[in-house]
């Protein structure tokens, strides 16, 4: 009985003997599939697949900080969901981890494209006007077109029709005033010169149902106008950098158009005026730029004659500089997109809505502020401002009016 005791007690030993030497299996995380992921702006469902050593049934964990990726479900597999982009490009990390075990996967998404609009139009009916450069005391002759889907014939505008005008300006003259062909390119200097599309009143409009008001008005970022042989196409881009293409087919020609300077002066004005009384008010950022103080400079003659010539000049200056003797250009338009031109330039004279001269002007008048002789319109050119001890003021003037009278000379006072 002894034996056989012995016997059976002996394999239970020696399993627990082997039962106390045994020791765990060691933990293994493999990542299978790609380390980096690359998806579209619109999104889907990655699949991440590994190979986990450890216990029956074990799972690793799965995260991740960003929020744009979703519903991370762990199986045998990892899936997850890319949502769609309206951003830019983007890149995030999926971490995978098991007890002491982990890898990172890299979810990279490219940028939502950005699809620009464009918008086309068939305009059935041109109305041009040709001014001559003598006329316009310009380089380049200017031929003004209105492209619209509307009788041009009457009077009122047309409901929900389209309006778009283009000053198109060229060296070049034809039969009946036909607008030369060409290719036309968007000039927001307003330089006036051949081949360009005048930014000053070059603009869009659609008319509402009623016909008593815009419906959506269009103002030019750039433009391109081609004039082939009986054909105009012209593409207009806003701001959005969403596009308008006007497709014209028929007559290009002109009439002659009439013009009507605000000017009185008949002739070349050169003036030198010594003693002049100035006053100089900084209205500040009166335009809104953000770039240029506006300063509004009033000059008048003291030599007691009963005509006073008087300069009314408005000038925006650097709004860092903090004063107003510098050299001004005048400025061609009135650019939104481009605040920098702003800075150093005058307002050129025009009259307002209400009749009132506004800008930068030469008008005589008497001594109870009356109209007494002649007005123009500093129009265009360059005025330049120095100061000197004692509060003394030197102006010289290189302008034209909107004649093509040349305006220059120097005037010198002491500010008030």
């Amino acid at each position: 009985m002894k034996k056989l005791f012995y016997l059976l007690v002996l394999p239970l030993l020696f399993a627990a003997c082997e039962s106390g030497n045994t020791t765990d299996a060691p933990v293994s995380l493999t990542l299978t599939s790609d380390a980096s992921m690359m998806f579209e702006a619109e999104g889907g469902q990655g699949v991440i697949t590994y190979t986990l050593t450890a216990e029956q049934n074990a799972l690793p964990s799965a995260t991740s900080e960003a929020e744009w990726i979703k519903n991370i479900v762990v199986g045998q597999t990892i899936t997850f969901d890319v949502e769609a982009n309206e951003g830019e490009d983007r890149q995030a990390k999926i971490e995978v981890a098991y007890s002491t075990e982990s890898f990172e996967v890299t979810v990279r998404q490219s940028k939502a494209e950005v699809v620009i609009p464009t918008v086309e139009l068939v305009a059935n009916n041109l109305l041009g006007s040709f001014y001559s450069a003598e006329m316009m005391g310009t380089d380049a002759n200017l031929y003004a077109l209105l492209l619209s889907d509307a009788d041009l014939s009457i009077e009122n505008v047309t409901p929900n029709a389209f309006y778009f005008y283009f000053d198109l300006y060229s060296d070049e003259v034809n039969a009946d005033c036909t607008i030369p062909e060409g290719t036309y390119h968007f000039d927001r200097l307003s330089t006036k010169r051949t081949g360009t599309i005048d930014a000053e009143n070059s603009l869009g409009f659609t008319v509402n149902s009623a016909g008593d008001d815009f419906e959506e008005s269009f103002i030019y970022h750039d433009a391109t106008v081609v004039v082939t042989k009986d054909k105009i196409v012209a593409e207009v881009v806003l701001a959005d950098e969403s596009k308008i293409v006007i497709t014209y087919e028929g007559s290009l020609a002109t009439v002659p158009g009439e013009f009507q300077a605000e000017s009185t002066l008949t002739d070349d004005l050169v003036i030198n005026l010594e003693n002049t009384m100035i006053a100089a008010d900084n209205y500040e950022d009166y335009y809104g730029t953000a770039e240029a103080d506006n300063w509004y400079v009033q000059v008048a003659t003291t030599d007691g004659n009963p005509v006073i010539r008087c300069f009314f000049l408005d000038f925006l200056a650097d709004i860092n500089y903090g004063s107003w003797d510098v050299n001004y250009h005048a400025l061609a338009d009135y650019d939104l997109y481009d605040s920098q031109k702003y800075i150093n330039s005058f307002i050129p004279g025009y009259v307002d809505e209400e009749g009132y001269i506004a800008g930068s002007w030469y008008v005589e008048m008497d001594a109870n502020n009356n109209i007494a002789g002649d007005v123009a319109p500093l129009y265009r050119g360059d005025i330049e401002v120095k100061f000197g001890g004692n509060d003394t003021v030197e102006i010289t003037l290189d302008c034209l009016d909107d004649a093509g009278n040349a305006i220059t000379g120097t005037i010198t006072g002491t500010i008030e």
